[in-house]
This record gives structure tokens, C-alpha cells and sequence, in this order.
């Protein structure tokens, strides 16, 4: 699904894949990367998407250390042109408030939540400037640098989520439109091989 990200429309397809269609998905961090690719793919299931992040048009981009560009309002169009509907959110998931915020918005516009995928990430221009650098060595705010957009935001997120999520479990278990096939509430947190071995530093 990752590889849609940086391709027109078209080639891989999620959609033969899947027995979803239809819904409402929440996709965080997803301007560029992995979470523009998880949105894309959403939206061949013919899903309504909301997207969030910091950059919303390609003008707004500052410069990164990795060189990989992206804006909110590419994304919408990918999701759009794969068949899906997509409403983008400017939210710093580092800001509990504005998370509050985007779910309420949700909650507002579609009663339900169906997928939350977790993917905002705050840390990658960190990681890759003190790479090779002792841990000891290192301010101890980088753990707040590596963990609070990510670790933290997703766990906030979910939190939040949860009632619209289990919201969607109910009206599964009552009603399903001819345009939605029935499927649980899904949560996933996108991680990294960190989360399985020895990465960077402890």
C-alpha cells in the first residue's frame, strides 16, 4: 500500500483484496510516506478518509532533512482519484486538545469510526541528526522528541477514538448499507522495526 504513496493511481490495489467497503477511517500523518499510502488505499475501499498533519498545501513545505516532500491536499486528491472521499485536518498531534478536537469532528460529521490508523511520527529528522551519538550524551528531552508524536499520540488517539469506534461495532450489529460490507472497528499502530530489536540506541 506504501508504494501508492509516490505513484499516480493505479498498479497495486488493496481493494480486490479486502471485504471492506464503505466506512468512515481516521489515517494520522498522512502527508507523505507510509500514512499517504495507508489513505490512498483506503480510499479504493470507497471509504470516507480524514487525513491529518501539519502541511496542508505543497507550498507550505519546509525543508527536511530526509528530502521527502508531501501536503494534505496531494494526499485528498490521491483518495479522491482512487475513489474514495477524503476531509483533511491541520492538527500537531502533539496537542491532546487538537486531537480532542479532530475526533469531536468526526463525531460530528459521521457518528462512527470504522479504522483508526496511527501513524503521526515526529522524530525522524531526530533520529537521523543523532545517530551514533551515546545515548548518555544526548539531552534527556529526546525522549519526549522521539516518543510524544508517536508513543504518546498514538495512545491519546486511541483513547479518544474509542467510543466512536465501539459506536461502529453497534450500528454493525444493526444496520449495514447495500454500499458497506460488515467488518469490525480496527485500530493499527503503524511502528518500526525499533519496536522489535535494537534500534538507534535504548
Amino acid at each position: 500500500v506504501a508504494a501508492r504513496a509516490a505513484e499516480a493511481p493505479g498498479g497495486l490495489s488493496v481493494a480486490s483484496e479486502s471485504k471492506r467497503r464503505g466506512g468512515v477511517a481516521l489515517v494520522t500523518g498522512a502527508t507523505r510516506g507510509i500514512g499517504k499510502g495507508i489513505a490512498v488505499g483506503l480510499g479504493e475501499l470507497g471509504m470516507k478518509v480524514y487525513i491529518t498533519g501539519r502541511t496542508v498545501a505543497p507550498s507550505d513545505n519546509a525543508p527536511r532533512a530526509d528530502g521527502v516532500g508531501g501536503s494534505l491536499m496531494e494526499t485528498k486528491e490521491l483518495v479522491e482519484a482512487a475513489g474514495g472521499s477524503c476531509e483533511y485536518v491541520r492538527v500537531d498531534s502533539s496537542d491532546d486538545s487538537a486531537l480532542q478536537g479532530l475526533i469531536q469532528r468526526i463525531e460530528k460529521g459521521e457518528g462512527k469510526l470504522d479504522i483508526l490508523v496511527n501513524n503521526a511520527y515526529g522524530a525522524v529528522d531526530t533520529l537521523g541528526e543523532t545517530m551514533g551519538t551515546p545515548f548518555w550524551e544526548k539531552p534527556p528531552t529526546i525522549w519526549d522528541d522521539i516518543n510524544n508524536v508517536g508513543l504518546r499520540s498514538h495512545y491519546v488517539t486511541t483513547c479518544l477514538a474509542a467510543p466512536l469506534l465501539l459506536k461502529s461495532a453497534e450500528k454493525e450489529k444493526t444496520t449495514v448499507t447495500p454500499t458497506e460490507s460488515s467488518a469490525p472497528p480496527l485500530v493499527v499502530h503503524v511502528s518500526s522495526l525499533g519496536g522489535l530489536t535494537y534500534v538507534f540506541d535504548v
